[in-house]
This record gives structure tokens, C-alpha cells and sequence, in this order.
């Protein structure tokens, strides 16, 4: 399967589309990444006689629809607070080294 017909990989990627700053678009993606794969894990522990694309498929139906997730995760990573730390942490870094 071809990277950019990834069912996953879309998934991702509308969930993720709204977060504005960078590093949380990346770990954010990371922990939904880790939650799919998990999901998947668990259904075909349950589930035994599904097929690897079936329970990916039922994983990404359950999880619900990413557009609505990444409006939701978007509220919550604001790019603000983000630039915020990112200036603190050098601030303290430079106030440390003098």
C-alpha cells in the first residue's frame, strides 16, 4: 500500500490538521498514534478472527471523526501558549548561563 493511501496516515492527519504549533501537531500525533495502535492490539486480542485491515478499520470508526477531534485538540493546543513556553524555557536557559 502505497504511504499517501494510508488510512491511518489520513487519519492522522485530519486530527491533527488544526493544531497551529508545531512540536504539539507532532507529540499530539505521536499519542494518537500510540492510542490506534493500542486499539488495534486490544480488538484483535478480543477478536480473533479479524484481519489486521478489519480491525485497523474498526479501529479508526471507533475513535471517531478526526475533523471533530482536531477542532477539539486544537481548543486545547493554542499556538500562543506554545510560542509562551518555548520563550520561557530559553529565558531560563539564558538567565542560567549568565
Amino acid at each position: 500500500m502505497r504511504p499517501d493511501m494510508d488510512p491511518v496516515g489520513k487519519w492522522l492527519d485530519a486530527a491533527t490538521r488544526a493544531i497551529r504549533f508545531g512540536p504539539d501537531r507532532k507529540s499530539v500525533r505521536a499519542e494518537l498514534s500510540a492510542h490506534l495502535e493500542d486499539k488495534e492490539a486490544d480488538l484483535r486480542r478480543i477478536f480473533s478472527d479479524l484481519t489486521e485491515e478489519e480491525a485497523r478499520e474498526r479501529t479508526l470508526n471507533e475513535m471517531g471523526d478526526p475533523k471533530e477531534i482536531g477542532r477539539a485538540l486544537a481548543r486545547l493546543h493554542r499556538p500562543w501558549l506554545g510560542w509562551l513556553w518555548t520563550a520561557s524555557r530559553w529565558a531560563l536557559g539564558l538567565s542560567l548561563a549568565l
